[in-house]
């Protein structure tokens, strides 16, 4: 999942509340991402691997156009192939892997001071 650094708050506190984390959900997105790979942060990203009933929690949490920019990328249970995904230019039944979901969105991940 991408979303905005413009909604990034309002997605961890959704997360604190729906799932048991506390706190720690708000860090669920912390991969900073950007199109050029430089400052400054315009999307933050997760990669996960997901149970069916957290699946569904996270289609119930989405559902009604709380997180309108938020992209999401559902892979087969070897995470090799796209089954299922809001984008409209991903093309699903196809080989995936997360730097195909940033292509997908113009972005790049940025690599913080230390490196990483």
């Amino acid at each position: 999942m991408i979303v905005p650094a413009s909604e990034r708050d309002a997605d961890g506190a959704a997360h604190t509340l729906h799932w048991t984390g506390g706190d720690a959900e708000r860090a669920t997105f912390g991969v900073p991402l950007s199109p050029t790979g430089t400052q400054p942060v315009t999307h933050y990203g997760s990669y996960t691997s997901a149970t069916d009933p957290l699946w569904a929690a996270v289609q119930e949490l989405m559902a009604g156009g709380k997180y309108p920019g938020l992209m999401w990328y559902r892979l087969d249970r070897n995470q090799t192939v796209l089954v299922e995904t809001n984008s409209p230019t991903a093309e699903t039944g196809k080989p995936w892997e997360w730097t195909d979901a940033l292509a997908d969105m113009g972005l790049k991940r940025m690599e913080d001071d230390d490196g990483i």
